[in-house]
């Protein structure tokens, strides 16, 4: 051997005893390990993560040891060899990923709504807070566990096609049911989204359920108060309609109601969007701009009245401006009202 080498080969063999060892371990460690390798005698083989501290350099480092005892005749261990790899990198990167599930963790089980993680098996990898309170159980319970297990046979018969349509790698949105043990039935919006793997298959689907039970109900409710305004505004004997003030004293029908149709002739596709001039006789249009303008500059209601020519005949009527006043606090819009006094007339 060379000398630098043969130097090296002597510092290793006189300076190897178990004590030697047992000093280069990091104290945190040490006590860990003595133990370890005393247990490790009687079953005769041992294999354990523990740090070092190098002593040239003075640096810790993970080191992973696996070893085998060799007994002697008297039945006590004698040797043994083994193998020690350094293992520092990939301590340091289970470390990065540890805190990486931590902060992905902290910031899911913070969310209102239900996060989770499906393998391809479609076992659950991953639940946030949300998950757990919403199943009434602990993480340990559900992780591992097949999505039939979790959601029960009926939704998860429901989900099937979903299911294989986001492990084909499809984005998937729907709306449905979930069962909630303390709140029953509630209306949910769910998204699966795929994660594929560097090769380009799909290897889970991540899940985000969000509870629209309120909403949708509120929905309903504002949709029904809508009809009911709707059939009350139909119903009336007056003409109705809602002009938009745009720039330039323009002035376009936003809608209208039944009653104005039917007196001035016109269908709803003529009316809706086009400028109040377009259902006016000419006649008529000087003063009706007139009028529009006095509501929009002093925002105060306006009265008056007209004679005109419809295609349904001629009509004498009561006009009402009333104008609507925007957040901003300029008028947005003017809501007319035409009472038909033709027969009083």
């Amino acid at each position: 051997l060379r000398p630098d080498r043969e130097e090296r080969r002597a510092a290793v063999v006189d300076g190897g005893t178990h004590a030697d060892w047992a000093a280069c371990i990091v104290p945190e460690d040490r006590e860990r390990m003595l133990t370890v390798t005393r247990e490790s005698m009687e079953q005769g083989a041992v294999a354990v993560d523990y740090r070092i501290r190098r002593h040239d350099t003075g640096e810790i480092r993970w080191v992973h040891g696996r070893g085998q005892f060799f007994l002697g005749d008297d039945g006590q261990p004698e040797r043994m060899t083994g193998i020690t790899v350094d293992i520092t990198e990939l301590k340091r990167t289970e470390q990065a990923l540890r805190e990486s599930e931590e902060r992905l963790r902290l910031v899911t089980d913070h969310l209102p709504a239900l996060v989770s993680y499906v393998d391809r098996n479609e076992r659950f990898e991953f639940v946030n807070a949300a998950f757990v309170d919403w199943f009434g159980s602990d993480r340990g319970s559900i992780i591992g566990r097949h999505v039939r297990e979790v959601l029960g046979e009926k939704i998860y018969q429901l989900r099937v096609p979903h299911v294989k349509a986001v492990l084909r790698g499809e984005f998937v949105r729907i709306q449905g049911q979930l069962p909630r043990p303390t709140l029953g039935e509630r209306d949910c919006e769910i998204i699966y989204v795929p994660d594929f793997a560097p090769d380009g298959a799909v290897r889970g689907f991540y899940v985000m359920v969000q509870d629209v039970t309120e909403r949708l109900a509120a929905v309903r409710a504002l949709a029904e108060r809508e009809r009911l305004l709707q059939l009350i505004y139909d119903s009336s004997s007056d003409s109705l309609f809602l002009l938009a003030v745009e720039p330039g004293e323009q002035y376009r029908f936003v809608t209208v109601n039944e009653t104005y149709l039917q007196v001035t002739g016109f269908t709803r596709d003529q009316v809706f969007g086009h400028p109040v001039e377009d259902m006016l006789p000419a006649a008529n249009q000087a003063l009706s701009r007139q009028k529009y303008r006095e509501a929009v500059t002093t925002r105060l209601p306006v009265s008056y009245q007209q004679a005109a020519e419809l295609r349904t005949g001629f009509r004498y009527g009561e006009v009402r401006l009333n104008p609507i006043i925007g957040p901003t606090g300029e008028v947005t819009h003017i809501l007319g009202v035409v009472t038909d006094i033709t027969s009083r007339r």
